[in-house]
């Protein structure tokens, strides 16, 4: 599961965006945003959609790879 946080990271450096940034597109405390990227599993469906149309990438994408990143 820690190649999902990897990939997120990725496409966030790759959009140039902080993990603030992140963390209020997802109505969350940076905290929570860093505790979720510990334990992706916790990411709700409406999260995952949301980050993957800010990093401009499909869902798939950002959870299974296959994209700009392995």
């Amino acid at each position: 599961m820690m190649e999902v946080s990897r990939r997120i990271r990725a496409y966030m450096e790759l959009q140039g965006m902080v993990p603030m940034e992140m963390a209020a597109a997802l109505q969350m405390g940076k905290t929570t945003f860093y505790g979720r990227l510990k334990h992706p599993a916790n990411f709700t469906l409406g999260e995952v959609q949301i980050m993957a149309k800010k990093l401009r990438v499909s869902e798939k994408e950002l959870l299974y790879g296959g994209g700009l990143l392995p």
